[in-house]
C-alpha cells in the first residue's frame, strides 16, 4: 500500500505530515526553514489522492530555494526501502536547476534511489546492491524523462517491479528499461535518509 504520503500543505512549522500506511513514523522535516506559500494549483484530491490541476484556495505548499530541502529522518531508513515500488512527486522547478529532486541515495554507492535533475531532465535510478542488480544505464542518455525545469508543476514517477523500471511524467510513460542483469531483484539496503528538494 500507500507508505508515504505527504501533501506539505501545513500553515506553518517544520513538521510535514505523512499521511501514507507509516503515519507519524514517517514524518517529513523541512530543513533550513523552508518557505510555505499559497498553492497555484490542487496537489491532491482529498478522495483520490490525485494530483489535480485546477486552483485550490486556502491551501499551502513548501518552497525552496535551493539552500532548503526536505528530509526523513535517517532512523525511518527502512520504511521507504521497498520493492516493488512507486516514487512519485509532484514538482515546479525553474529554469536551469540541477540537484535531487527526491532520493535514498550517497553517490557512487550503487544502494538506494534516486531522482536527480540534471541538465533540466528527471533521471531516476533504483540500485538493490551494484551495478547488475540495477535499473541504471550508467549514463545520461537511455532512461530520462525529459525536461522538467520550465517553471510548470509536473508529476513525475518511476515504477518498479520485477521487469524493470518506467518512468511517467504527466502521467505519460516517457522511457522503460529492464535491469542490467540481475543476479537478485529487492529492495536496496542503504541506511541513509530520504531527502527531497535538496540543492534544487
Amino acid at each position: 500500500g500507500l507508505r508515504g504520503y505527504w501533501r506539505f500543505d501545513e500553515a506553518s512549522g517544520a513538521t510535514a505530515t505523512n499521511f501514507g500506511a507509516e503515519g507519524a513514523a514517517g514524518n517529513a522535516t523541512l530543513v533550513n526553514l523552508a518557505e510555505r506559500i499559497a498553492s497555484p494549483v490542487a496537489l491532491y484530491s482529498t478522495t483520490s489522492a490525485v494530483v489535480l490541476s485546477s486552483a485550490l484556495s486556502g491551501r499551502t505548499v513548501a518552497a525552496l530555494d535551493g539552500s532548503d530541502s526536505i528530509t526523513i529522518d535517517a532512523s525511518k531508513h527502512a520504511l521507504y526501502n521497498r520493492f516493488p515500488m512507486t516514487i512519485a512527486a509532484r514538482v515546479r522547478v525553474a529554469p536551469g536547476s540541477a540537484g535531487q529532486m527526491l532520493g535514498k541515495y550517497v553517490s557512487g554507492s550503487l544502494n538506494g534511489w534516486h531522482f536527480a535533475l540534471i541538465d533540466g531532465n528527471a533521471y531516476p535510478y533504483f540500485f538493490k546492491s551494484g551495478f547488475s542488480n540495477a535499473i541504471w544505464d550508467g549514463d545520461r542518455g537511455n532512461f530520462v524523462g525529459g525536461a522538467v525545469d520550465d517553471g510548470l508543476w509536473h508529476h513525475i514517477a518511476l515504477v518498479v517491479d520485477a521487469t524493470g523500471g518506467r518512468i511517467y511524467v504527466d502521467g505519460q510513460l516517457r522511457e522503460s528499461r529492464p535491469w542490467n542483469s540481475p543476479t537478485s531483484l529487492g529492495p536496496p539496503t542503504t541506511s541513509t535518509p530520504m531527502v527531497l528538494m535538496n540543492g534544487v
